[in-house]
């Protein structure tokens, strides 16, 4: 209530001196109304007793003059037509006299004629009355004779004076009316202009006030970087809003539109919709809009809009809603939208910061529990594969075929730095190179294939690159670059304080949490994997064999837990890694497993499937040829793919190694009972 009361008094504030001016003028016209009205009556009062007077004036002139033509028929013809005639007129005209003088308004004026009247009707009523006989001489009819000389002639006079005296008086009156219409339309007329001059002077102050107001809210709308407009309850614009409101939402000429239509090229049906609803809500009295502010479902959106330059470009908004009242009621919605693409993208690049700070930490935990020796040997094979990868990008082949081999390089080398990463647990590292595999798979999969399909691989490389220069500046800070532990391993690795080789932790952690995953028990054995006669590049090569060799004998050798007992096996499968010398120079790495065997019915099948041989001539392949499938690119026995097999790269991987380094690779397997790799390679031979 206070509120309608102050507006309204500012309103009256606002209007007074117009609200006074009018209430003077029309009482000024009130009371020339009042005093025309006044003497309208007077002069009408005096008009209507004047037209008495001279009724009266008039009947008497007729009394006198039918009594002296009486006279003159006197003792002749009483009884003749025009005598009686004439009484009866006198009659009719006495009655008339008498009664209008007992009904004058004005009783004072007429008090002496009325005097002089009852004498003088008396007389006449007298020789009337005696009238009819013949020759009748009677004391009335001379003193009829006598009134009419006497009485007759001034009362006529009076009625002729006093109806000249009314009709001065109405005309006296009439003037005066005429005088105070003349004045008051000369001051109505005078005030008005004085009125008129005085407000356009104040309209003038006002339309000035007004234009510098409009001046200066045009003024901050121009420079508003903000959206700001008005909504009513049809969910239209308001005529006035902010300039950088077309620029934020990329369309023009806003007045007038309906929101909903304005936001449907650019957010969807659903937000539209749920749009609608809230603002509906926020012309409800009932409802708190403070209750219903975190229901806003345009507090942050994603939209493309037009630029004006005929693209479009990606944005991030934020539509805040509040209420305008128009005393207790709410008028309209105020809407303010708000830019936040920077303030977003900031808010990204805080949310990667912060990812890579915990992944740093995540890291420099990993890394200073791990010996120095197996994160100089990651860093060693990460990077060979990262400037391997490279290479690959920069190759300016554009054939299907080349590009489809590109892509099998590639996919090699992400499958041997995921193998590292994961044997050490970099668990960012792992992200990173199965999302670029997978990146790989969607392009295998792809019907055609260009040069500009491998730039997105590019920005994932890249982003590679700096995790892997994080992990590297993590590794300088602790000291661990180049240092080297006291008893060699594949790389000079010291044992751990309860005597097991650091490598079987190494090996048993990368096969424990590959067992987890498919749900399967594993126990890993090394023997001689402690040697320190490998160089570090041979010896890096051999880890990475290992690594995934290891990988394909848990995922495709190793039976399930219950598999195993149902065959007669404990529940816990082996899997032997042994690394010895022969006395040529020779190193011998076999890595054999107590599973099921190579299942070559499935590799026929496999075969068939990816259409690689017909049924007939998968059925004529012999073991070595089925053997040698398993080390294509792509090829795997997996129903279905996951993280640590089904994508065919494992063996391939173990394949180009084992050639790169001029080694030699064999394969033995029994049904139900293991399969063995035996790998061997020239100590003289640098990968």
């Amino acid at each position: 209530m206070k509120k309608i009361t102050n507006v309204k008094q500012s309103t009256f504030e606002r209007y007074r001196g117009l609200i006074i001016s009018i209430a003077i003028f029309l009482t000024l016209i009130a009371l020339i109304a009042v005093f025309s009205l006044y003497f309208s009556r007077l002069s009408g009062t005096n008009v209507t007793r004047a037209e008495q007077a001279n009724n009266l004036h008039n009947s008497v002139l007729l009394i006198n003059q039918d009594a002296f033509r009486l006279k003159d028929v006197y003792d002749k013809d009483q009884n003749s037509p025009f005598a009686q005639a004439t009484m009866t007129r006198m009659r009719d005209n006495i009655k008339y006299v008498s009664e209008e003088l007992e009904n004058f308004g004005d009783k004072s004026q007429v008090d002496g004629i009325k005097q002089k009247w009852a004498k003088y009707s008396k007389q006449l009523n007298d020789y009337l009355a005696v009238a009819g006989e013949v020759r009748a001489d009677t004391p009335a009819a001379y003193a009829f004779i006598d009134a009419v000389n006497d009485s007759g002639t001034d009362i006529a006079v009076e009625t002729a004076s006093l109806s000249e005296i009314y009709a001065k008086n109405a005309q006296s009156q009439i003037k005066i009316l005429q005088l105070i219409q003349l004045v008051g339309v000369l001051v109505g007329v005078l005030y008005l202009g004085v009125s008129v001059f005085h407000f356009i002077g104040q309209m003038r102050s006002m339309d000035k006030k007004a234009e510098d107001a409009w001046h200066e809210v045009d003024g901050i709308m121009s420079t508003l970087r903000e959206g700001l407009f008005l909504l009513d309850k049809d969910l239209k614009i308001g005529g006035q809003y902010s300039s950088a409101l077309e620029h934020i939402i990329g369309q023009r000429k806003l007045g007038g539109k309906n929101l909903l239509d304005i936001l449907e090229p650019i957010i969807s049906s659903k937000d539209l919709d749920v749009t609608k609803n809230f603002i509906g809500q926020l012309f409800k009295k009932r409802i708190k809009a403070n209750l219903i502010a975190d229901l806003n479902p345009l507090s942050r959106i994603e939209v493309e809009v037009d630029d004006f330059s005929g693209f479009h470009v990606r944005r991030w908004l934020s539509f805040a809603f509040s209420r305008v009242y128009d005393g207790s009621e709410i008028e309209r919605v105020m809407v303010n939208v708000s830019d936040i693409t920077a303030a977003v993208h900031l808010e990204e690049q805080l949310d990667e910061k912060r990812q890579q700070n915990d992944q740093s930490m995540d890291m420099l935990g990993t890394l200073l529990d791990t010996d120095p020796q197996l994160v100089n040997g990651f860093l060693l094979s990460v990077r060979s594969c990262i400037d391997n990868v490279n290479s690959v990008l920069r190759d300016q082949s554009k054939g299907v075929a080349e590009l489809k081999g590109k892509l099998r390089d590639m996919y090699r080398e992400m499958h041997s730095i995921k193998g590292e990463a994961s044997a050490l647990r970099l668990s960012a590292f792992v992200t990173l190179a199965t999302n670029f595999e997978e990146k790989i798979r969607n392009l295998q999969e792809a019907p055609t294939l260009t040069g500009n399909d491998f730039l997105p691989l590019t920005v994932m490389l890249d982003e590679m690159v700096n995790t892997f220069n994080r992990i590297k500046q993590l590794t300088d800070r602790l000291g661990l670059t180049g240092k080297k532990s006291d008893s060699g391993s594949v790389g000079n690795i010291q044992s751990n304080q309860d005597g097991s080789s650091v490598m079987q932790k190494y090996f048993e952690n990368f096969a424990s949490d590959i067992a987890k995953r498919n749900d399967k028990e594993v126990k890993v054995v090394c023997r001689g994997m402690d040697s320190n006669r490998l160089s570090p590049e041979l010896a890096n090569t051999i880890k990475e064999v290992t690594l995934q060799l290891l990988r394909n004998a848990i995922c495709h050798g190793i039976e399930s837990p219950s598999e195993r007992r149902s065959l007669g096996k404990p529940a816990e499968g082996k899997v032997q890694l042994q690394l010895h010398f022969t006395d040529n120079d020779m190193a011998e790495l076999i890595v054999e497993d107590d599973g099921g065997g190579l299942s070559f019915d499935k590799i026929r099948a496999k075969a068939v499937e990816k259409g690689l041989y017909s049924e007939f001539e998968a059925q004529n392949l012999g073991r070595k040829e089925l053997m040698q499938l398993i080390f294509s690119s792509g090829f795997s026995t997996a129903d279905k793919s996951n993280e640590d097999a089904g994508r065919g790269v494992g063996m391939d991987v173990v394949n180009k190694r084992v050639q790169d380094i001029g080694g030699k690779l064999k394969i033995a397997s029994a049904a139900g009972q293991y399969t063995r790799f035996t790998i061997v390679v020239p100590l003289n031979k640098i990968a």
